[in-house]
């Protein structure tokens, strides 16, 4: 049986202060304008409610849902009929940007609702040498290609409660 440590990447304060600094700059940015935050239901969703919460502006909050068939991501946005995006200001907010596919994919689709602007944030960026950079993607922070775990990201549904980012060494 395999043996998981866990080794610190993040810690609580330093995920905390660069939110904070983070939400300040868009706050700059978008004050005085709508701006809507477009996340994927997953592991983000710690990321997200701490940004909100420090962003002293009101945002309108829209879901995607990836389904895989047939070895292709569809992209659902829960998008009603009743809220467009046509000429608002845009946030993706993603929790991890590895190879950036899907993340390419949702800024297409994005774009198809024709939005003022579209800007994109990743709490983490993970080394790889096959990242999709089609798309410009601010992160909080620049990490290695280890498994990732903690706020809000799991390994087989663990550790998604930890505070801070770890990297999940697997021993045997």
């Amino acid at each position: 049986m395999s043996e998981k440590k866990l080794v610190i990447a993040v810690t609580e304060e330093e995920i905390k202060a660069a939110i904070v600094a983070k939400a300040n700059e868009y706050k700059e940015i978008f004050t005085g304008s709508k701006l809507i935050i477009i996340s994927e239901l997953s592991g983000v969703f710690v990321f997200l409610a701490d940004f909100i919460r420090e962003l002293p502006l009101d945002v309108l909050i829209q879901f995607v849902a990836f389904d895989q068939t047939d070895g292709k991501k569809n992209i659902t946005l829960d998008l009603d009929t009743k809220t467009s995006i046509k000429d608002e200001n845009v946030l993706i907010l993603t929790d991890v940007y590895n190879k950036g596919n899907s993340l390419s994919r949702l800024y297409e689709v994005v774009n198809e609702g024709e939005p003022r602007t579209v800007k994109v944030l990743s709490l983490v960026n993970r080394k790889n040498e096959e990242k999709n950079k089609d798309v410009e993607v601010e992160s909080l922070f620049d990490l290695g290609d280890e498994k990732i775990v903690g706020y809000g990201m799991a390994d087989h549904e663990n550790f998604r409660g930890l505070k801070a980012l770890y990297y999940l060494e697997e021993s045997e």
